[in-house]
């Protein structure tokens, strides 16, 4: 049974935002949203892809001894690590640097290919660097790819997890800032660069399926998100009301962001909702307003 350790960012599932594309795309008639709806789909599949790398990084380091901090020193070195997660389908080397100071690296070697239970398959490595013991404040985790595909889409890029928490009570708080991001499939390239801030509630007795996670854009960012999308589009995100997820649900499941199209100036609004778990967004385009997606 998954342990359900990781402790980072939006938990979202993969196959489940993948599919959403399929959904806006069939019940978007109408010509003037479905533009706006697949700009919001990709943007959000990219999203998700990050993500589901970082949760598999906060696994991988969850699971290794050396970020406890239950005392004693730890000898340095390579070795294995068996995960209980049913993503990972290959053995994980990690190897340790700096005992004294938990200092490591993890690379997560999925060969040339292999298939999750969910249908997902996998290639290549994420790599991953931490510094500092799992949910102390200040600890940082870095992760990089090395030739990594999920069901033919590469991600590259480096994303920072920086432990923004005062102290190891209470929701952990992270910093998660992706840097020369990008994301290709079909012969497009998605780029990307990003900063959010995330807060990790835990549910009512440690249920993990009761998690929360809320979103922000970094204090100090001019944006949440900025990139360029496969049409060619440099847009600009702006978080404008918390995005909250939830374990298990394809997308955020209440927040507002704001999709700038930054040489035209258009905007278009895309609303969570205010709880529920499905698939639909709201879009506002120049003051036109269009549910999109379908509810389950």
């Amino acid at each position: 049974m998954m342990r359900n350790r990781s402790f980072l960012i939006q938990m979202v599932s993969v196959a489940a935002v993948l599919s959403l594309g399929f959904a806006f795309s069939c019940s978007d008639d109408e010509p003037q949203f479905s533009r706006e709806a697949r700009y919001a789909v990709e943007e959000s599949n990219v999203d998700a892809y990050y993500a589901d790398a970082d949760d598999m990084a906060g696994v991988a380091v969850a699971e290794s001894e050396e970020t406890e901090g239950a005392g004693g020193r730890i000898t340095s070195g390579a070795r294995e690590l068996q995960v209980d997660d049913d993503r990972f389908c290959t053995a994980i080397s990690i190897n340790v640097e700096v005992p004294s100071v938990p200092v490591g690296d993890i690379t997560i070697d999925f060969g040339n290919g292999c298939e999750d239970v969910r249908g997902n398959i996998r290639k290549g490595k994420i790599k991953v660097h931490f510094r500092g013991r799992k949910f102390r404040p200040g600890s940082v985790i870095s992760i990089s790819f090395e030739n990594y595909q999920i069901n033919n889409v590469t991600l590259n890029g480096v994303r920072t997890l920086t432990n923004l928490s005062t102290s190891t009570v209470g929701a952990p708080k992270f910093q998660i800032e992706l840097t020369d991001g990008s994301v290709s499939w079909d012969g497009g390239i998605v780029t990307r660069e990003h900063c959010f801030s995330n807060t990790w509630e835990r549910g009512a007795l440690l249920d993990p399926t009761d998690d929360l996670v809320t979103v922000t854009q970094c204090p100090d960012a001019d944006q949440a998100a900025e990139g360029v999308n496969r049409n060619g589009v440099h847009y600009r995100v702006f978080i404008t009301k918390p995005l909250v997820y939830k374990r298990g649900c394809p997308m955020a499941i209440s927040g507002t962001k704001k999709f700038v199209e930054v040489d035209s100036g258009k905007e278009i609004i895309i609303d969570y909702g205010s709880g529920d778990c499905d698939a639909s967004i709201t879009l506002t385009v120049n003051g036109n307003i269009r549910n999109v997606g379908s509810r389950r």
